[in-house]
Parts: structure tokens; sequence; C-alpha cells
């Protein structure tokens, strides 16, 4: 694990949370019940392949929580399988092109078999034999770089890539109204606006000021003393430099990387269930992109996967 620092205001820090990290680990024999990604699923005589829309989907991963360590809030037993479109954007365009479910009871012996057109030619894998077994680490995951919350709310670098070198503000103005605090900052040529309590849901906006952001500044720190707003230096000394990571690899859990932009709502009640990387030569996401299936608390606690979301993005 590479790790960078950030400067954050105290009330912004992400926690670490635990995460498992999923390697490849050829001397890990092939099964129908292995965490995996690729090769056939566990498929029980009861339970039937998934199709779409297009036709039967295409299997692209399973994850064994009989073998994986304990991850808290996660499932302690059986298996999730992950499925997807058969088309070249993995049915991210389609209502039903993501399909996750849970198979609590492993005991039954696996019979099935892919069926025709479950696979797809300009799909993430080299073919339809490639599999990759996994071996699972229990971790903890710092927050990522790529997070919107990193690099939105940020204050402070350094960063590591010097092409981001305007990734952190050059200029930060916070005042405070009681305990509601506005926030407004300089970040390269965009402007970042938020407004709200400390633990609690901030109302954000971000624009492209070009070369007034600092006019823009200005205007908006004038409308909140206008607004009964008082400039409140002393928060600066609640500045904290804390350490960020990529978070790319497979992984359950933990935070995610995006090599484009979080495409989650603010403040969305959001898991990451699976997070599966690019895995040169036999996976591929688009341009050595990723892939992210996300669950909220309440779905996860319930063991509910009809509502798992897919997304994924690359260079």
């Amino acid at each position: 694990m590479t790790t960078y620092q950030a400067a954050m205001f105290d009330f912004d820090v992400p926690p670490p949370i635990p995460t498992i990290t999923l390697t490849h680990d050829p001397s890990v024999p092939d099964s129908p019940t292995a965490t995996k990604i690729g090769g056939l699923p566990y498929l029980p005589a009861h339970v039937e392949w998934p199709t779409y829309t297009h036709g039967p989907m295409m299997f692209y991963a399973q994850l064994n929580f009989d073998e994986l360590p304990p991850l808290p809030g996660f499932p302690e037993r059986g298996i999730v399988q992950f499925f997807g479109g058969t088309d070249e954007i993995f049915g991210s365009d389609d209502v039903d092109g993501c399909f996750v479910r849970w198979i609590e009871d492993t005991t039954a012996p696996s019979v099935g078999t892919r069926p025709e057109g479950a696979f797809c030619d300009d799909g993430p894998f080299t073919n339809q034999d490639t599999v990759l077994p996994l071996r699972g680490v229990l971790e903890t995951a710092l927050p990522s770089s790529e997070m919107s919350r990193i690099r939105n709310w940020a204050v402070g670098g350094p960063y590591p890539d010097e092409n981001d070198r305007d990734m952190f503000a050059s200029r930060t103005e916070i005042l405070r109204r009681g305990d509601e605090l506005t926030i407004i900052k300089a970040h390269g040529r965009e402007l970042h606006w938020r407004k709200g309590t400390p633990g609690g849901e901030w109302e954000e906006q971000i624009e492209f000021t070009a070369n007034k952001t600092n006019e823009r500044i200005d205007e908006l720190k004038q409308e909140a003393l206008s607004d009964g707003f008082v400039e409140y230096p002393e928060a600066f000394s609640r500045v904290v430099t804390i350490l960020i990571d990529f978070n790319a690899g497979h992984r359950v859990g933990g935070y995610p990387f995006f090599t484009q932009t979080d495409p989650r709502p603010a403040f969305a009640d959001s898991i990451q269930l699976l997070q599966l990387d690019s895995d040169m030569p036999d996976v591929m996401w688009g341009d050595v992109g990723l892939a992210h299936w996300f669950i909220t608390s309440e779905d996860l606690a319930r063991r509910d996967f009809s509502n798992v979301t897919f997304a994924w993005d690359c260079y």
C-alpha cells in the first residue's frame, strides 16, 4: 500500500474502515464454490442462470464468505454472485443489466453450465475460459484519493501526481453562524461551496469559474456575511493531516477508487460491496478501468441484494 497525505478539517475526515483485499493466486485451485473472477459460478440444480433484456447474463465474479475473512456487516456464510450485461458497456445502460444474488446454503452439488450467449467478446475478460481464483486478506482501508469527499473538501496537499497539483485549495474561506458553517474554496479553476453542520449533511455546489475564481469567492463570502455569518479563522486550527490511498485493486468493502469521478450522489447511503480492477492480461474494464457494485446499509443488513447498483469507469 502506497499512502499520501492530505489536509482536511477534522470534522470532514472519513474514518479508516475494514476491507478484504482480493488478489489473484494461481496456487488456489478453481472450483464451483471458489471466490473468483470469471469461470463458472456455483450453480446447484435449484438455481437458474439469470437472464435480462438481451438474453443470458454474463458471470463476472463470486465471493464465498465461508472462506473469506469475516468482514463486519457482510454475510458470514454463503456465496454472493455478480452477473452483468453481455454488451461492451457491461449492461450499464439497461435497467436490468445488473444482477447480484446470495446463495446461503452451498451444500448442494453444482451441476449447471454456462448457457449459449452468456459471454461477450468485447467484455472485460480475454475469453470465456478466463478464471482468476482469489485469496482474501482482511485489512484497514484508508480514505481514497479519488473520493469526492477528499477531492472536493481537502484543503492541502501534497498530492502524488504533479499533474494534479491544483487538486487542493489555493484559497479557503470559512464562516460561522452558530453551529452552521459556510466553506468556500478555490480548486484550480473550480469553486467549491458548501454550507452545513459538521457531522450532518451539507448543501454543496461546484462552479467552473475559469479565471474569476477569486472574484466569485468574494461574492459568496459577502453573501454569507450579509446572511449573518461571521469569519471563522479559528477553524484553521482544526486542520489535520491524514493519510490517503489509491485503493485500487480487487476488494470487498472499504473505500472505492475511481479513474473518473464518484458516480454516487453526495451523502448517499452506499457501501461498496465489490470492486474489481483491471487485472491484465486477463481482465480489462474498458481502458484499464474498474467496476463497482454498491449496496445500501439497510439492504446489506437484510441480505437483500436485489437493489445493488453497478458502475464502472476507465481512463
